[in-house]
């Protein structure tokens, strides 16, 4: 990192740019090299890191389109500053990635250490997952393996694809070199669990609603959480049933003794049964349902995705919206692959029989 080396630095508009970054550590700076910028500006203190995210889990990755050709696992994040900017960067190989991410930490990590020994929501956070290994590690040799490593985080976290971790799991271990050639137990240390739960049971859409909404840290105070919920939920909310929700989702001791709510915690909120789109009432059937299945209908829409004509009609985004408005509980998609110049298979959303305009799959989905 300090000798430096070529990254692809992805922006907003569908725009990528190939620098020269290294890290300065006599100015304690992550630089790099601008072709118009002056260079006094292509600069991120490492004291202004707040997290280094693996992976294309940020705004830019997941909203433009030039991000769909560059491999997840070559990807990472790094937000920084007040306002929480991320520097959106894609390596040529994985180990560069790795090298950079595993850095990047290590450095930011100590210098949290040293400049607020014990009172962040992160340190709070690393505190409870030292906690939970530790209990886990029923031998005490400092590791776990693969099995125990995938059933602790499935454990700790809501909804994270067994695929995901053993993914991950797999870098981590590659990267890390434990086993024989080492003389190591095959396994996870502590610090090694704690980054890979963090990059797995992170959600980036998550994250950048509980900085927005957070006065302080990486946490939310019953205020800011009381915000979030008159603002983006619309529930007039009391303190009470704040400190309701702190007591019943923060996993961390630390935190809850404050009265915040964590990443994690805010996460576990958002994924619960009280955050639910469906109404537990309809739960139970409150008509006749043993009848045969063409005594009933459901509110369909056919060729959701086309404005007029099959022949001549043209695809668009709003078709979607406008139907799920007026009440259609089923919407249907013609998905075709093609390839496209770079040699890569792209799933778009048209008629068979009429192409002349597309839309990507994954957008109409979300």
């Amino acid at each position: 990192m300090y000798t430096g080396g070529q990254l692809v630095k992805v922006r907003s508009a569908s725009r990528v740019y190939r620098r020269f970054y290294w890290l300065d550590e006599e100015k304690g700076e992550l630089r790099w090299e601008p072709s118009k910028k002056d260079s006094d500006k292509a600069r991120v203190r490492l004291s202004d890191i707040h997290e280094v995210r693996s992976g294309k889990n940020s705004e830019v990755f997941l909203s433009v389109d030039a991000a769909e050709h560059f491999p997840n696992e070559c990807a990472f994040s790094i937000v920084y500053g007040e306002e929480y900017i991320t520097l959106d960067l894609v390596a040529s190989t994985t180990e560069e990635a790795n090298i950079w991410c595993t850095g990047l930490r290590h450095l930011i990590s100590g210098l949290a250490t040293s400049a607020s020994p014990g009172d962040t929501a992160r340190e709070a956070r690393e505190k409870w997952l030292s906690d939970m290994f530790s209990a886990a590690d029923v031998n005490s040799d400092g590791f776990m393996d693969e099995n125990e490593s995938i059933q602790l985080i499935k454990s700790l976290s809501d909804g994270v694809r067994d695929n995901v971790i053993k993914t991950k799991l797999r870098e981590y271990l590659k990267s890390i070199k434990t086993g024989p050639e080492t003389d190591q137990p095959v396994g996870l240390t502590q610090p090694h669990f704690i980054e890979l739960f963090k990059d797995v049971a992170t959600r980036a859409e998550v994250y950048f609603i509980l900085v927005r909404y957070a006065s302080h840290e990486d946490a939310m105070s019953v205020d800011d959480l009381r915000s979030f919920l008159e603002m983006e939920q619309g529930i007039n909310a009391s303190p009470e049933m704040c400190l309701t929700i702190v007591a019943e989702c923060e996993p961390s001791a630390q935190l809850r003794e404050k009265r915040m709510l964590g990443i994690d915690g805010f996460t576990r909120y958002l994924t619960c049964d009280k955050c639910a789109l469906f109404n537990p009432k309809k739960r139970t059937p409150t008509q006749d349902m043993n009848r045969p299945f063409s005594h009933y209908f459901i509110s369909a829409s056919h060729n959701t995705y086309l404005i007029q004509d099959q022949l001549s009609g043209r695809t668009s985004l709003s078709c979607f919206q406008t139907v799920l408005e007026k009440g259609c509980r089923c919407v249907s998609f013609d998905v075709w692959s093609f390839v496209d110049n770079n040699n890569e298979k792209n799933l778009m959303v048209h008629h068979p029989r009429n192409n002349r305009q597309q839309v990507r799959l994954h957008l109409s989905v979300r």
